[in-house]
């Protein structure tokens, strides 16, 4: 099934309710996290892409912020590219401002917090120095 991807400025914070998920989705949801917080980055956005894919609801824009906050921790750790570290913390952090503070029982709001962090920490480092980031300040996402 394919549904065009809609962009975080197309929707509404107000018209967003929490998405319903599946036994499949949920499985597919934890694992994510699971993948995640192991800092297998590139496997947690392929666990919740298959969620991403399966909805059409414009709701399904939050698995898009988690994915893209996965893939610019994956730009820190695997590939080291400082450019797509940040241009996908923004594009996160675009989607993940339109969910309440709690959204699926993730801390939204912490992980924004995350996200402004690590962006001010990668400017002030530039790209010369960044590669020397401390792995072990990236967040676990927690379920509440």
């Amino acid at each position: 099934m394919f549904v065009k991807k809609k962009k975080a400025e197309e929707l509404s914070r107000e018209s967003l309710r929490e998405i319903i998920l599946t036994p499949e989705d949920e499985k597919d949801f934890e694992e994510g996290i699971r993948l995640f917080n192991e800092q297998k980055f590139w496997h947690a956005h392929e666990s919740w892409e298959k969620i991403w894919q399966r909805h059409s609801e414009d709701e399904r824009i939050f698995f898009q912020g988690i994915i893209q906050l996965a893939a610019a921790y994956h730009h820190l750790v695997a590939k080291k590219s400082f450019r797509g570290m940040v241009n996908n913390f923004e594009k996160a952090k675009t989607k993940l401002e339109l969910f309440p503070k709690t959204y699926l029982r993730i801390d939204v709001a912490f992980l924004l917090k995350c996200i402004e962090e690590e962006k001010t920490e990668m400017e002030k480092c530039g790209e010369n120095k960044w590669k020397e980031y401390d792995v072990s300040f990236i967040p676990k996402i927690i379920l509440q």
